[in-house]
């Protein structure tokens, strides 16, 4: 008597075998934004706090969010950067030029 081994059919591959394992997307390389700290598109008070926090130890930022976060340029998102966002905000500066 043949085993149930010898009478099953041989098996397809899963699908899971035959996929190509996913390659990691490479996103556009963003346009620094500056004082717009978070990345939504804005330069409002929560800029300025995610900075505070940064500056704090209490948030990491992406590289991205560190450019935006240097207004003034001098290669380190630092208390004079966020002063700076908050006096934009609240008009007291027209540009980070």
């Amino acid at each position: 008597q043949p085993t149930q081994a010898q009478t099953e059919a041989p098996t397809q591959p899963t699908q899971a075998q035959t996929e190509t394992p996913a390659q990691p997307t490479q996103a556009p390389a963003s346009e620094t934004k500056y004082g717009d700290v978070n990345g939504d598109g804005e330069i409002d008070i929560l800029d300025v706090i995610t900075l505070n926090k940064a500056i704090m130890g209490k948030e990491v930022l992406s590289e991205q969010q560190n450019k935006n976060a240097d207004v003034n340029k001098n290669g380190s998102p630092d208390a004079n950067d966020s002063l700076m966002i908050l006096k934009f905000i609240v008009g007291m500066l027209k540009d980070f030029s």
